[in-house]
Parts: C-alpha cells; structure tokens; sequence
C-alpha cells in the first residue's frame, strides 16, 4: 500500500480518482487471488519443473510467470477503467497499470508469507521489496502500451509486446 501511494503521488498534474486507482489495486489483487495457485499450482505444474536447472528458471520465470502475471495486470486495467473517460491521459495507463501490478504483488506476497509460515526478516523482507518494485516496473512498462493503445492507431501486434 505504501508504494501505491507513493506511485499515485507521482501523478501531480492531474491525479486520477483514488476511487479508480484502489479499484484497478483490489481488482489486480482479486484476479491474482482468483488465478494464481490454479494456474501455477496446476495448470503448469510450476514447482515441478521450474527448479530443475537454469535454463527453466529463466523460461518459466518470463514465459510463464511474468506473461501470466502481465495478463492479470492488463486485465485488471482494462477491465475497470481502460474505457473509462477519466483515462485521459498517456501517464494514466502507467499509473493504473502500476496499481494493478502492486495488488498482484501483493496477493503474490502475502501466498509467500502463508506459504513458508512467516517471513524471515532479511531473506524475506528483501524478496517482497524487490519482487514489489519488479511488478510495479514491468506493469509500468505494460502501462506505457495500454497508453499508447488507448490513444493512438497502434497494430494489432503492439500491445502484446508489453505483456512480453
């Protein structure tokens, strides 16, 4: 929540409706509680796979958990305010994007804390900080097309090279 505000802060010309910006957080955040362990747990077996050597670390971090991740975002986005008319702006697609992204990070966070009953306060404050700020860079990224979608002629194959 405190990146959230902090990022929400940065918008200082015309800042968008905190109604709007928690809504895109809890709808990130919901969606994220809704697919992740179905889909990680299940659907791709993660665990089984992805700690088997480097190279699957490496695939299974940005093909599967980062698009996946990304596809919530873009979800949750789209969703709750990409035709919204207070997305009047190129920077609101950042700025809703990240706020999708920093509830996504923190369901992800809170299933790590449920997960290994608790957290280690050096390992484990130092994930959730980093995989916090990780979220929120790549849906800024992601934001960027969003905005960029939204008001301009784009090709069709434009926007997903921000999830990717």
């Amino acid at each position: 929540v405190l990146w959230l505000l902090f990022f929400y802060r940065m918008d200082r010309a015309e800042p968008e409706p905190k109604r709007l910006v928690i809504g895109v957080y809890l709808a990130g955040g919901l969606l994220a509680a809704a697919l992740y362990i179905p889909i990680f747990g299940y659907l791709f077996a993660v665990d089984s796979w992805l700690p088997q050597y480097w190279w699957s670390q490496l695939l299974g971090g940005i093909l599967v958990v980062g698009v996946v991740s990304m596809a919530i975002v873009y979800a949750a986005v789209r969703v709750v305010v990409f035709d919204n008319p207070e997305f009047d702006e190129r920077l609101d697609g950042i700025i809703y994007a990240v706020a999708a992204g920093l509830g996504v990070a923190t369901v992800n966070n809170f299933a790590y804390v449920l997960q290994h009953g608790g957290v280690n306060l050096d390992v484990g404050s130092i994930r959730m900080v980093t995989n916090t700020l990780g979220y929120a860079s790549a849906a800024a990224v992601l934001g960027y097309f969003l905005g960029q979608a939204r008001f301009e002629k784009v090709p069709i194959f434009y926007l997903p090279l921000g999830v990717l």
